[in-house]
């Protein structure tokens, strides 16, 4: 199985849930009476953060999926996305 090359809003989220493990609540963790958020909570809030992204900081994130993709065809010369049914 070939993986199909991020695109910039995974990479994006992927960049959010490491900043927001590495500063979040479980850093804070004794002070907090709840729960920790669960995954989904935090990729909904990288997607609302993504549509808040101005196009220049976007644009960042475009070019390193460009980058992957690039990467991705050289290492995978000739892969053609062909889903499952």
């Amino acid at each position: 199985h070939i993986p199909r090359p991020p695109n910039s809003f995974m990479l994006y989220r992927k960049q959010v849930c490491k900043d927001f493990a590495r500063v979040g609540p479980r850093s804070r963790r004794s002070n907090r009476t709840g729960p920790a958020p669960v995954p989904g909570h935090i990729s909904k809030r990288a997607g609302i953060m993504w549509k808040a992204l101005p196009p220049e900081e976007r644009k960042v994130w475009d070019d390193l999926a460009a980058l992957h993709k690039e990467e991705h065809a050289r290492k995978y010369p000739g892969y053609v996305y062909k889903p499952v049914r």
